[in-house]
């Protein structure tokens, strides 16, 4: 939702997504998947993951 808002956002201005970094994955939510495809090789990175 808001993570792949947001890259959409960056990418609507002319920005190139260089990585994501978020403090909290929630796993069960399967954000990370649905993000993936997006980010087309981008580092994803989570300080903690429950």
């Amino acid at each position: 939702g808001t993570a792949e808002a947001s890259l959409d956002l960056i990418r609507r201005a002319g920005a190139q997504v260089a990585g994501v970094a978020v403090l909290m994955e929630l796993g069960f939510l399967a954000g990370r998947s649905r993000l993936e495809p997006a980010l087309a090789g981008t580092p994803l990175e989570a300080l903690i993951t429950v």
